[in-house]
């Protein structure tokens, strides 16, 4: 089954606690803090190779979640790191962000365990249809096997007791908990990467030429969309070889989402050149032509200029084809090749001139490849890119604080002991935020949030 749209939930693994532990040995009275730090949270990776050309896994598979580090041991022993989460793509596959709104995908994705039910009704066919998210925010496009894209940073290991000892602070009875991740939701689109497109009229013999010419074996038949996925395939030519891709049928009105073509046209983008394939026993086969070229302008500009070989399909079933031939140099201002899918007439003209194009799109992403190499590989900023700067805005006579770093250092304190508490609260007076809310007029009984929770209830705890 061909998918080249899929939503998906990803979440980085959380960090590992750290330990409060004390070395109690003989011959060891002074042992002192013991607790080793949490591991770390495994990455989500997506990687694109080329033995894959459909996201059929991501309909069966939803919630896509890395290890979580380990929690720190005795004897300062380190938790375990959790394992990367390396998910693989097919070359082509462009990654977006869609924000984690409560709703019905949502739901299905992240809270129902079996999700095939509901994502049943959204395949036709064989092919599969999912609404493209409008708020969806591009943040990858692998189209080189091999490429990777860090989406996700695992969370950071909590520090054990051990770690927070110092001159002043001797025996300290806490431990940093690990770094809690979020989930995200994630839409993928899928643009088959080929040499050549091939397109044309529902029925024009596209099948047929890519299983001639190919070792493609995609269903053939005579009527209308019998194609309903794009199918790759592998053409020799010589010592060489090239991958042609056979689009479904596109008609009239295909860019404003008439018939298949609307599905499949983004995968004609990602093609180098494009073979236009016009069947002879048509009633008007220069009309036809004219259609497809006005729904490929109308779809894309880019897309319509590309480098375009038009081809004059089943000439074989047509007692005088010459005078079409005519009429459609005319047409479409290009030489045109008139051959026969079936009996293989005219293919042996038709190939240098496919090949060609194929091997100047080549060389062109090979100038493009080489112009990328010296950028830097992307990730997303974590930890170490993570702002100190922090904001104090007051609504009515509630008191709100804000910050990457802050929060980071909230969500990894453990509320319960005491002296992690006492640990937060030194991180704001060092900030200056304890004398900032002060100044904004805080007083006792007022609330005070981070995240969504009310640290007010500790502030006696310590000298403001």
């Amino acid at each position: 089954m061909f998918v080249d749209t899929a939503e998906i939930v990803i979440k980085a693994g959380n960090g590992g606690n750290g330990l409060v532990a004390w070395r109690a040995e003989k011959f060891m009275p002074k042992g002192g803090p013991f607790g080793g730090d949490g591991g770390k949270g495994g990455n989500v990776i997506f990687q694109a190779v080329n033995n894959i050309n459909t996201l059929t896994d991501f309909r069966a598979r939803r919630k896509w979640l890395a290890e979580n580090g380990q929690n720190g041991g005795i004897a300062k022993r380190h938790g375990r790191n959790g394992e990367d989460l390396i998910i693989k793509v097919p070359v082509g596959t462009l990654i977006y962000e869609v924000p984690m709104e409560k709703g019905k995908i949502e739901t299905n994705l992240d809270d129902v365990e079996n999700t095939n039910e509901y994502y049943e009704t959204q395949f036709i066919g064989q092919a599969k249809v999912i609404e493209t998210p409008k708020n969806k925010v591009l943040i990858a496009d692998l189209t080189e096997e091999g490429q990777e894209y860090k989406i996700a940073e695992g969370g950071r290991g909590g520090y054990g007791n051990a770690h927070f000892t110092s001159s002043t602070r001797q025996a300290p009875n806490f431990a940093e908990l690990g770094e809690p991740i979020e989930k995200r939701k994630i839409f993928l689109e899928l643009k088959l990467v080929a040499d050549i497109g091939i397109i044309g009229q529902p029925n024009a013999g596209k099948s047929t030429l890519i299983s001639r010419l190919s070792n493609a074996r995609p269903k053939i038949g005579n009527y209308p969309f019998t194609t309903l996925v794009p199918n790759l395939g592998v053409c020799n030519f010589y010592d060489d070889s090239f991958v042609l891709c056979d689009i479904p049928g596109l008609i009239k009105g295909a860019a404003k989402g008439k018939g298949l073509g609307h599905e499949f046209l983004r995968h004609i983008e990602r093609c180098g050149a494009l073979l236009h394939l016009v069947d002879a026993t048509s009633a008007d086969p220069v009309k036809d032509y004219k259609e497809i070229r006005a729904e490929l302008k109308k779809y894309s500009k880019t897309l319509a200029e590309k480098h375009e070989i038009v081809a004059l399909n089943k000439i074989d079933a047509v007692p005088d084809f010459t005078k079409l031939v005519k009429a459609l140099k005319r047409a479409s201002k290009k030489d045109v090749f008139a051959i026969s899918a079936v009996t293989g007439q005219g293919i042996d003209e038709l190939m240098p001139e496919i090949y060609k194009a194929a091997k100047q799109d080549r060389a062109q992403r090979t100038e493009l490849q080489k112009e990328r190499s010296g950028e830097p590989v992307l990730f997303q900023p974590h930890l170490d890119l993570y702002s100190d700067s922090w904001d104090l805005r007051k609504e009515k006579n509630t008191f709100y604080i804000t910050g990457q770093r802050l929060e980071q250092i909230f969500a990894m304190t453990n509320w319960d002991q005491y002296e992690g508490r006492l640990r937060f609260f030194d991180v704001l007076k060092k900030k200056g935020i304890l004398k900032a809310l002060l100044k904004a007029g805080w007083q006792a009984g007022n609330p005070i949030k981070i995240k969504n929770k009310n640290i007010a209830e500790f502030m006696s705890e310590i000298n403001v």
